[in-house]
């Protein structure tokens, strides 16, 4: 009986033992989470530390018990090891893929995410601190059956322990540091951006000082097209982190693709000290400098390509500057070798298109038009441009197939721009182009090909 007793209460010392762990390994984090919450006024923080701490209370109760029905404090050898580890992983593991599961129907902030990072941060810590407990235990720990929980004194100052004690906080830190980010950019899909573009504007409403939510917001706008809405949010972000080079490139496109070339030019030229091997980066700022008809445009263009020898779009805008200044076959030939260099992106696919089209080369610059039109199916600009040019070719079947689709996306619009009307009806009728009075010109549009991406 009393040997019973002894058993019984050293695997309840050994369970209450192995259920501590956990918290007490995640402990240091929680508080500075808390503390950092009650500086920053951001109770997102708070959450997130609330998470932590109760996720790993849970797991370190789910070990607890399967110590105690296992019987592991009077067990020891290699079997036993690996009992404690399956005793403070599983449960760890478990709480993690909880969190990562069922996080998409909880964690809609961006700011909560950031704080939280619940697909990463907190699930890799706790399964860190799981096998960093499982080598502590296992160096602490020996079996007995008179004293069955024996924790080995050393009369030296460090030991083993203490290496095993400072490696476990170190390891839950490289993996709270180290852990995958959230995207930094918002999602290149037209149609899942529109989705999203709402819960990002109340998020940056929400949060005004949060970088990540004016970011996001200000780059979701900068894909859609919506650019004069972005300066804003991305303001806002630059003077959150003047920094951050990717914001100061976002705001100068912003404010390049709504025609402000004069204000876009000082965030260029910021970013371009910030993002120095950014490709992206540097072809933004040759653009706004070709706009400003700044001369210097062309050696940045020169720069780059003699720098990245392939790039497509830097190749494609200095073929329009050379046709532009009357080396119409040169800046034709240079241009169809900028579509050759690998996949062409949107700013290449329309710098060709505009320069094919003012080539009266329009069967050509219709067949750009689509290849554009095909990777944005509801930009309604290039579906008109794209059905307009089709029809002035003489391809009247394509273009009343463009012009329908276009009034799919906004039928209005499509009324309201005489130059679209005019064509539209003339060739639903099969009036060919020849047979048509002068078509007055569409509005300028965006310099959308400023964004090479």
């Amino acid at each position: 009986m009393l040997s019973r007793t002894i058993e019984h209460d050293s695997s309840l010392r050994a369970a209450r033992m192995a259920a501590l762990v956990l918290p007490a390994l995640l402990a240091p984090a929680v508080v500075i989470l808390a503390v950092t919450a009650m500086l920053r006024g951001d109770y997102n923080l708070l959450i997130a530390a609330a998470v932590g701490l109760a996720g790993a209370a849970v797991a370190g109760a789910g070990t607890g018990a399967v110590v105690f029905g296992l019987r592991l404090g009077q067990r020891a050898g290699f079997v036993a090891s690996v009992s404690w580890a399956l005793a403070l992983g599983v449960p760890a593991a478990a709480i993690a893929a909880v969190l990562s599961y069922t996080a998409s129907s909880w964690v809609r902030s961006a700011a909560l995410r950031d704080a939280l990072t619940v697909n990463d941060v907190w699930p890799m810590a706790l399964a860190i601190a799981a096998v960093s407990s499982a080598i502590l235990l296992g160096a602490r720990i020996r079996g007995d059956r008179e004293q069955p929980v024996v924790v080995r004194h050393r009369h030296r100052v460090y030991t083993e322990h203490t290496f095993f004690a400072a490696a476990a906080v170190v390891w839950v830190a490289i993996a709270a540091l180290s852990s995958t980010r959230p995207p930094r950019f918002a999602s290149s899909d037209p149609d899942e951006l529109r989705t999203q573009l709402p819960l990002l504007e109340r998020e940056a409403a929400r949060y005004p000082n949060h970088f990540r939510s004016q970011y996001l917001f200000g780059n979701a706008l900068t894909h859609t097209h919506e650019c004069a809405r972005a300066i804003d949010p991305l303001r806002r972000a630059v003077a959150i982190r003047p920094r951050d080079g990717w914001a100061e490139n976002d705001l100068a496109f912003a404010l390049s693709c709504s025609r402000h070339f004069a204000e876009a030019r000082a965030p260029y030229e910021q970013a371009v000290k910030l993002l120095p091997d950014e490709e992206l980066v540097q072809n933004g700022y040759a653009y706004t400098l070709e706009q400003l008809r700044d001369k210097s445009a062309e050696r940045t263009y020169h720069a780059i390509l003699r720098r990245f020898p392939y790039d497509a779009y830097a190749a494609a805008r200095e073929a329009t500057l050379r046709f532009n200044r009357g080396e119409r076959d040169e800046g034709l030939d240079e241009m169809r070798l900028a579509l050759t260099l690998g996949d062409s992106s949107f700013g290449v696919l329309l710098s060709a298109a505009e320069l094919f089209a003012n080539a009266a080369l329009l069967k050509d610059a219709a067949a750009q038009y689509r290849l554009i039109a095909q990777r944005q199916p509801r930009d309604l600009w290039i579906w008109a441009q794209y059905a307009s040019t089709a029809y002035l070719a003489g391809s009247l079947e394509e273009a009343r197939n463009a012009f329908v689709h276009a009034e799919s996306i906004n039928a209005h619009a499509i009324e309201t721009v005489d130059s679209w009307r005019m064509m539209r009806d003339a060739a639903q009728k099969g009036v060919p182009p020849s047979a048509l009075p002068p078509i007055p010109p569409t509005r300028p549009f965006t310099a959308v090909s400023s964004y090479p991406r």
